[in-house]
C-alpha cells in the first residue's frame, strides 16, 4: 500500500497491536490510538520493533 493511513484504536495489546504490526508491515502510516500514555509508549515501541518500521505513530483519548 502507498500513501494509506490506518487509524487503530485499543491499540497497546491484544488484536489492537497485532493489528498495528500487521498494517506496518504492509507499508502503511498508522496511527495507534490509546487510553493509557504509559502502555500506549510502551506498545508504541514493540510495535516498531515488531514491524520493522519507523511509520507508526501513537496519540491518546
Amino acid at each position: 500500500m502507498r500513501d494509506k493511513i490506518a487509524i487503530i484504536t485499543g491499540a497497546n495489546s491484544g488484536m489492537g497491536l497485532a493489528t498495528t504490526v500487521a498494517m506496518a508491515k504492509k507499508g502503511f502510516q498508522v496511527i495507534m490510538v490509546c487510553r493509557n500514555p504509559e502502555r500506549g509508549e510502551n506498545a508504541l515501541q514493540k510495535a516498531k520493533t515488531e514491524s520493522g518500521t519507523d511509520h507508526i505513530m501513537v496519540d491518546f483519548l
